[in-house]
C-alpha cells in the first residue's frame, strides 16, 4: 500500500537538529521520518538529494486582510504571496477596522476560510477600554491574541493597559503591544509639522529609538505585574533589544519579534526609497541592524514577523510632497523567509537550527500551534519547504505576487523557495502558486494549557 507523498533523501532541518533522511506524508500529516533504505512506495516522490527540507515559515503579525482596505491586499492575494515565499501559516492582524466582538471576528474568519490558500489565525484589535468586556467573545471563537498600542493611532493609557492585561491573563490569552512612547512621538510629530518638516528623514527622527526603549521598559513592568503572556511586536532598535534583554533577565513572561525591514534597511536607504520606507516604528541605523541580528542570534528576540501592510503607489508617493500624508507600511510575506535563508546560508548570520526557531517553531509555540505547526515530527502537519542552498537569486517586484505592485526589497539577495508544501499538498513551486482559494483553515490561538515562555 502506498502513501500520498515521500520527500526523499534531503537534509532535514529542525529547531534542534540537522540530519539526512526522508519524510513520509499521508493525509496531510507526517507519518514517518526514515532513511533511504526504508522509503515506502508513494503516489508521488520528490527527490530532495542535495537540498534542505525545513518547516514552513509562520508569520504571526501580518495585516493581510482588512475589509475596508482589500484594494491593498486580501486573504487570497496575501496568502498566494506568502506561499510563494515559503510561508505555510500566518495570523491576520487588524489594520484599521475594529475586530474584537463576535460579529467582527466571525466575519473576518469566514472571509479567510473562503479565500486563503494557507492556514491562518486571527488576532483581535485595535483594543480600547470598552473592548475589555468582550474578550471572552473573541476567546470563544479561537482568538487568543489581543493587540494594543502605547502610542497613536490607538493609544490607551497605562491604567487601561494594565486593566486589559489583567483581564487577558485570566483567560490565559496573549497581550501584543506596539511599544512607542506616546508623549515622545506626539510631541515630535506636532513640532516637526509646525516647523514645516516634511521629508522621510524628518519622519525617521520623529519616532526615535528612545521612545521605543521607554515604552518597552514600562510595558514589560506592567506585564511583570499582571503576569500576562506578553508579546512585544516589531522591535526596531538596539535600545529596544536591550530593554527586552533586561526584562527577560528579570524573568518577565515576554517574547519579542522584529521584522525584516529593521534588519535590512537603515536611514540611509531613505535616499533611494523615500516615503516607501515610511512605517511605524521607523527605520533606524546600521548599528541597530547589527544589534537586532545579534539579538535574534542570542535569543533576546524570539521570532521574525513582517508587519506586512502595503499601500498603493499613490498612497506612498504623496509623501514626496508631505511625508505626514503618506501611508505607513510595506509588504513582506513573500520575501522574509528567502532573505533570511540567504543571510543564514551565505553570510552565516544565524545557524540553520536558529533560523527554524525564529521563523517557525517559536511563533508556533507562542501562539499555541506547536507541534501541529512549526515542527518536523510524527503527527505534525506536513507544512514544509524545500530549497537548494546552492541556488541564489534577487528579489524582483515584477515577479512578486503582492497587489500593490511595488517592493522595497527589490534587488535583495535570496535563496529562492523551490517547493512549498501545505498539509501534504504542493501549493507553490519555483514561483508558481497552485494552492486553491479557500483551502486554508482557521486555527485557534487560544491555549489549551499555560503558555510556555522559553523559546530556546
Amino acid at each position: 500500500m502506498s502513501v500520498d507523498l515521500v520527500i526523499k533523501d534531503g537534509t532535514i532541518v529542525t529547531e534542534s537538529t540537522i540530519f539526512k533522511g526522508s519524510i513520509v506524508i499521508e493525509n496531510g500529516k507526517i507519518v514517518g521520518i526514515v532513511s533511504s533504505a526504508h522509503v515506502p512506495s508513494a503516489d508521488k516522490i520528490i527527490n530532495a538529494e542535495g537540498k534542505l527540507i525545513l518547516p514552513g515559515a509562520i508569520d504571526v503579525h501580518a495585516h493581510i486582510h482588512d475589509i475596508n482596505y482589500t484594494y491593498r491586499e486580501d486573504f487570497y492575494s496575501g496568502s498566494v504571496a506568502a506561499a510563494a515565499g515559503g510561508m505555510t501559516a500566518f495570523i491576520n492582524m487588524p489594520l484599521v477596522t475594529h475586530t474584537v466582538r463576535t460579529n467582527e471576528v466571525k466575519n473576518i474568519i469566514e472571509i479567510g476560510e473562503k479565500n486563503s490558500i494557507i492556514d491562518f489565525g486571527q488576532h483581535a484589535g485595535n483594543m480600547t477600554e470598552e473592548d475589555i468586556e468582550y474578550l471572552d467573545e473573541s476567546i470563544k471563537l479561537g482568538v487568543g491574541g489581543f493587540k494594543a498600542f502605547t502610542c497613536p493611532p490607538y493609544h490607551i493609557n497605562p491604567i487601561v493597559m494594565m486593566k486589559m492585561m489583567s483581564a487577558i491573563a485570566k483567560f490565559n490569552g496573549i497581550q501584543l503591544v506596539h511599544c512607542e512612547d506616546y508623549e515622545i512621538v506626539t510631541y515630535l510629530a506636532e513640532k516637526f509639522q509646525r516647523d514645516g518638516k516634511k521629508t522621510i528623514f524628518d519622519y525617521f527622527e520623529s519616532r526615535p529609538d528612545i521612545g521605543e526603549e521607554e515604552a518597552i521598559r514600562r510595558v514589560t513592568k506592567w506585564g511583570e505585574k499582571t503576569k500576562v503572556n506578553l508579546q512585544v511586536v516589531h522591535v526596531s532598535s538596539k535600545l529596544g533589544a536591550m530593554a527586552m534583554k533586561d526584562a527577560k533577565k528579570r524573568g518577565v513572561n515576554v517574547t519579542a519579534e522584529t521584522c525584516p525591514q529593521y534588519l535590512f534597511f537603515s536611514k540611509e536607504d531613505g535616499k533611494k526609497w523615500g516615503p516607501y520606507l515610511k512605517m511605524n516604528p521607523t527605520i533606524k541605523t546600521k548599528e541597530d541592524n547589527v544589534a537586532l541580528w545579534n539579538a535574534l542570534s542570542d535569543g533576546t528576540i524570539d521570532m521574525v514577523t513582517t508587519d506586512h501592510a502595503p499601500g498603493t503607489k499613490e498612497e506612498k508617493e504623496i509623501g514626496y510632497e508631505d511625508i505626514w500624508k503618506a501611508w505607513g507600511g510595506i509588504p513582506g510575506v513573500e520575501d522574509v523567509f528567502p532573505m533570511l535563508l540567504y543571510e543564514t546560508i551565505k553570510n552565516k548570520k544565524l545557524t540553520l537550527t536558529r533560523l527554524v526557531q525564529i521563523t517557525s517553531a517559536n511563533p508556533a509555540k507562542r501562539f499555541n500551534w506547536y507541534p501541529q505547526k512549526g515542527a518536523i515530527a510524527i503527527g505534525s502537519d506536513a507544512d514544509l519547504v524545500i530549497v537548494d542552498p546552492k541556488i541564489t537569486d534577487v528579489i524582483s517586484a515584477d515577479k512578486s505576487h503582492y497587489k500593490c505592485g511595488w517592493n522595497v526589497y527589490e534587488g535583495k539577495n535570496i535563496i529562492p523557495i523551490e517547493i512549498t508544501i501545505s498539509r501534504g499538498e504542493i501549493i507553490a513551486e519555483k514561483g508558481e502558486v497552485y494552492g486553491k482559494r479557500g483551502r486554508g483553515r482557521f486555527l485557534s490561538t487560544v491555549p489549551k494549557r499555560k503558555a510556555m515562555v522559553s523559546m530556546m
